[in-house]
């Protein structure tokens, strides 16, 4: 069933209730609600689903977003990527697009490649770690950079529950969090049941890249 709603999704909705999600998986874990739960609590139950949706952001290209907010100056080479960035999609400056390439590209193409000064054609992250960019050649002429990228969502928290996804990937959640919780060193551990759910999640994954794509 949840490989037929999958592909029948067609834009992906605002409204996915994790805390929802939660509430609903609290009777698996033995209780009617938290204060009945011997082996978790309600912070606990959240950080498991804010772990499912940092994995679903990596392994797929789900959390997609535009963001034009970055005014690159002349004389100025790197500039920080926007909160929560995971990999670029497309990149361009002032409308004109900017290539991708590594620092092994960048030094094959021009020795000194870090001092050069001109119309910005590349961006590279090689040496710059997760958070900046660099713009090659440095720009003489200021302008707007646009990305459009992949990104971690912002934290799930009982102040932060409604995640930017289909209502389908409830299912997700479901088996995310309650295998995260079957993993937990404890007496109501179930290793083999956090395993099989593992794939369970494994076969979602593949039908999401499948439709929405993956992060690169």
């Amino acid at each position: 069933m949840l490989l037929v709603l999958l592909l029948c999704q067609g834009t992906v909705s605002p409204g996915l209730d994790v805390g929802r999600v939660i509430e609903d998986l609290i009777p698996s874990l033995g209780g009617s609600a938290y204060a009945d739960l011997v082996f978790w609590d309600e912070q606990e139950l959240y950080q498991f689903a804010d772990e499912v949706a940092q994995r679903l952001a990596r392994n797929t290209g789900l959390f997609v977003v535009r963001d034009a907010s970055t005014t690159v100056e002349a004389g100025t080479a790197v500039y920080n990527l926007p909160a929560r960035h995971l990999s670029t999609i497309h990149a361009s400056l002032g409308g004109a697009p900017l290539r991708e390439s590594s620092v092994e590209e960048l030094e094959a193409l021009d020795t000194v490649w870090r001092a050069t000064a001109g119309t910005p054609e590349r961006i590279t992250r090689g040496e710059l770690g997760l958070t900046q960019l660099r713009l090659y050649p440095k720009p003489v002429a200021g302008g707007t950079l646009a990305l459009i990228f992949h990104r971690y969502p912002a934290t799930i928290a009982p102040e932060n529950r409604w995640l930017s996804a289909p209502l389908v990937l409830a299912d997700y959640f479901t088996f995310g969090i309650l295998a995260e919780a079957r993993r937990k060193e404890s007496e109501a551990a179930m290793p083999e049941v956090a395993a099989h759910l593992d794939e369970r999640l494994a076969l979602m994954e593949e039908v999401i890249r499948a439709y929405w794509g993956v992060a690169q």
